[in-house]
């Protein structure tokens, strides 16, 4: 069987790029599988993924290496910025596509969440399977999903060191960095050390200027490389992750 793998891949700096690496590289030897990136990425094939014709140059790939399933990694922030509808188009292939959904919506909430709600049901009714990766969201998306969960690797009891707090991720207004950098004032005998690439120019400057003279707290910003994740983790006690905004499965909360 030959699969056509659609994701990010290293060395851009996003936990899917990641994940679709690992998943890579364990289906490797079992079947044949061609990566397709974006621009930049490690694949047998490069695109632009907020492309208006990403449908026929995927078509094109598939025709070409005779690909006999495509699976999609999918977040909103990789494709179009007019709400996917590049990606919605692209399903409509010749071959079953199957979606890993790396955000489950419930279409609660404003007129952006309600739009990308209605991407979802599009994406829903255009693919042949989808992935998600807890029960929970298979209620939400309904019997054409099945539950994949995120891999965590076995590691020996880590003790605790003292009272250092960590937050480790993109740093954009769903994380709530905001409120925990607050409640380090309640806080004093404690460390906090966030960590991650800031997403938002805006929303960084504001976490820079909160952190700015606060003597327990050491901030980071830039991608954290995964051999420098460990060590984090190792020198961490708590893991804090208070985030007000997540349809997503914290790739962090499996780690930590």
């Amino acid at each position: 069987m030959k699969i056509g793998l659609l994701s990010t891949f290293p060395p851009d700096s996003c936990g899917i790029a990641i994940y679709a690496d690992n998943l890579y590289k364990n289906l490797k030897g079992k079947v044949d599988v061609v990566r397709i990136g974006d621009i930049g990425a490690n694949a047998e094939y490069q695109l632009d993924f907020k492309s208006s014709s990403l449908k026929k140059q995927l078509r094109e790939i598939i025709k070409k290496e005779g690909i006999q399933i495509l699976h999609v990694q999918h977040n909103y922030g990789l494709f179009s910025k007019y709400f996917n509808y590049n990606i919605v188009s692209a399903l409509g292939q010749k071959i079953p596509i199957v979606v890993t959904l790396h955000e489950v919506h419930d279409g609660k909430g404003g007129i952006r969440e309600k739009l990308i709600f209605s991407i979802q049901k599009r994406i829903v009714r255009n693919c042949a399977k989808l992935i998600v990766h807890t029960p929970n969201q298979i209620k939400t998306i309904g019997r054409k999903a099945e539950c994949v969960f995120m891999g965590v690797d076995n590691h020996g009891e880590h003790k605790l060191q003292g009272k250092t707090l960590l937050f480790l991720g993109f740093i954009n207004t769903g994380k709530g960095v905001e409120y925990l950098i607050d409640a380090m004032q309640y806080l004093p005998e404690f460390k906090l050390v966030i960590a991650g690439k800031i997403a938002n120019s805006k929303y960084g400057k504001k976490i820079e200027k909160m952190v700015s003279g606060k003597k327990n707290i050491i901030f980071k910003p830039g991608w954290v490389e995964e051999s420098d994740k460990k060590q984090m983790y190792l020198n961490t006690d708590i893991v804090v992750l208070p985030y007000v905004w997540a349809p997503y499965q914290s790739a962090v909360l499996h780690d930590a």
